[in-house]
């Protein structure tokens, strides 16, 4: 399976930067080149606002929205995910040195104690959007 979350080596990781896009990319000069969102924007470096593009889509045809963006960040930051690109997202306020959130996010305590439908949090389920349960 090509999870983008827990990538293990080069051919996987060539694979899923093919399937998956990421919010922006930088070119050489280090500008924010639009994917998925059309703007990236910063007046201090340290907060980001990411208006996401109106025309992206998940496969089955549902807008790629921001509650997704957050869920897939909430995945790869909570403490029993896999993820191999977690230490990548320790610069996030909240995030320890490792790239995980102290006891997870609200939302996956809610779905582990019964507040939602409960999901499996372990990396086969990360990186989907969060309307596919």
């Amino acid at each position: 399976m090509f999870n983008p979350i827990d990538v293990t080596g080069n051919t996987e990781h060539y694979i899923t930067s093919m399937l998956f896009q990421p919010l922006v990319e930088l070119d050489e000069s280090m500008k924010f080149i639009p994917m998925l969102a059309d703007t990236l924007e910063t007046t201090d470096n340290q907060t980001f606002t990411a208006k996401l593009n109106a025309k992206a889509k998940w496969t089955d045809g549902q807008p790629v929205t921001a509650d997704d963006v957050l869920f897939t960040v909430q995945m790869i930051g909570h403490p029993k995910s896999i993820s191999s690109i977690a230490n990548n997202f320790s610069i996030i306020k909240g995030f320890d040195e490792k790239g995980k959130a102290a006891g997870g996010s609200e939302r996956h305590r809610r779905r582990e104690e019964g507040g939602r439908p409960h999901r499996s949090v372990h990396y086969e389920d990360a990186g989907r959007p969060e309307h596919v349960q």
